[in-house]
């Protein structure tokens, strides 16, 4: 009969959980009885990966360090104290692909977005030569207006609203 309510087994080894929080909620003490393992079989045992049962309330795929190994007369048991290290992702094939395509989509967008800042820059170029030759060609026409103050503004048509003419064209 054993002394402890929880019975799970860590590598083949039976032993009591419990959970003890700690800073950041992830220290655990593990309780083995005597008989069940000697102080060598416990340190034996792959903390960085222990296989556990279905009824270990450690965290599943979890890594752990082991702070310390007690040992109490009076129960005859083991108290190892466990400190969660990483969490192990399992297969994660399917999610790379997912972030495969996505690099390739970052990777497309930004090829895009150099396009498209060398067309803007071409454009502001062509923007620039434009208003020089506006400039230039408005600046001769003064100069020419200048030179030749008779020939005056060249005529405007007179463009009549056909209402007012009285015709209606159709």
């Amino acid at each position: 009969m054993s002394l402890f309510w929880n019975e799970s087994t860590i590598d083949g080894i039976p032993c009591s959980v419990t959970a003890v929080g700690g800073l950041k909620g992830n220290v655990y003490h593990v309780t083995i009885e005597r008989k069940h393992a000697s102080l060598e079989q416990i340190e034996a045992i792959n903390w960085k990966r222990p296989r556990q049962d279905w009824k270990c309330p450690l965290p599943k795929d979890c890594s752990f360090d082991v702070t310390d190994i007690r040992y109490s007369m009076n129960a005859k048991a083991y108290t190892v104290s466990l400190q969660l290290k990483e969490q192990y992702l399992g297969d994660i094939s399917r999610y790379q692909a997912q972030i495969d395509a996505l690099e390739e989509d970052r990777t497309r967008l930004e090829s895009d977005s150099a396009n498209m800042q060398d067309t803007i820059q071409q454009l502001t170029g062509q923007l620039a030569e434009a208003d020089e030759t506006a400039i230039a060609l408005f600046e001769e026409l003064e100069a020419a207006r200048a030179e030749n103050p008779e020939a005056g503004e060249p005529p405007v048509p007179d463009v009549l609203d056909p209402a007012e003419a009285g015709e209606v064209t159709q």
